[in-house]
């Protein structure tokens, strides 16, 4: 049974890790810079110290959300005017250089368009942890309360994420998108990180630590594919995601 059960975990695991469109079999591959990714993003999203490589991440089941240095939105919003120059740095709230490494390969598809493997290996990234609701509406100007960390204030927090996303572009050579525009045409993305920072009162009035002060160790993790068959009548269909596929966590862990 255990011998069995070993296979059907790899084989989960090289259906997860490799899926790509059939198309893409024959294609001929190419290396593509790095900066192909971070230019239009840090284009995109000009606020700031430039170390951050991936959207930040956000784990619906406990409501927490990791902010990994991506200046959006706390940088403001159009809407909100008034909050453009608040926290501007905050994806700049980091003790040390982030340093980021990665690449990106772009394998030509049979119907003229290209499939983008994006690799990033992400150290020393800005971390620090909200409560999902708290955070968004002060984001939206809802409220003028400034949300309290959970874990990481200031430039206590860091984390260490490796991604890879696999998205489709018109064609070779084109722009990629930034790192929320590759969610209208991605295959499959992996995220996993683990992190540190201190641990707040708010952890502890939420119920992620016991002991405010303490040091706390982050774990998040997220595989999403593009199932086009994952319909209304599938038993885990949710409208949020529609063909979205996500199975995603954030853990808190109060180290001793």
């Amino acid at each position: 049974m255990k011998k069995k059960q070993a296979i059907l975990a790899i084989t989960v695991g090289i259906l997860l890790l490799g899926f790509i469109p059939t198309a893409a079999a024959s294609g001929k591959v190419t290396k593509r810079p790095l900066a192909d990714w971070l230019v239009p993003n840090y284009s995109n999203f000009p606020w700031g110290e430039q170390n951050w490589a991936f959207a930040d991440y956000g784990d619906p089941a406990n409501n927490l959300v990791c902010k990994m240095g991506l200046p959006w939105p706390k940088s403001g919003l159009l809407w909100a005017p008034w909050f453009i120059n608040d926290m501007v740095y905050e994806n700049g709230l980091v003790d040390g250089d982030t340093i980021i490494d990665g690449k990106i390969t772009e394998r030509v598809l049979n119907d003229g368009k290209a499939l983008i493997t994006l690799h990033l290996d992400v150290k020393n990234a800005p971390l620090t942890v909200y409560d999902f609701d708290e955070f968004i509406l002060y984001c939206f100007g809802v409220t003028l309360v400034e949300p309290q960390a959970v874990l990481g204030s200031g430039i206590d927090g860091y984390m260490d994420y490796k991604v890879v996303a696999k998205f489709i572009i018109p064609e070779p050579g084109a722009d990629l998108p930034d790192t929320f525009d590759i969610w209208y045409n991605y295959i499959s993305i992996s995220i996993s990180g683990t992190g540190f920072g201190t641990l707040t009162e708010r952890a502890v009035e939420l119920g992620f630590a016991e002991t405010a002060g303490a040091m706390g160790r982050v774990r998040l993790h997220q595989i999403a594919l593009f199932k086009p068959d994952f319909k209304v009548d599938h038993p885990k269909y949710d409208a949020s995601y529609g063909d979205f596929w996500p199975v995603e966590n954030i853990e808190i862990f109060e180290m001793s």
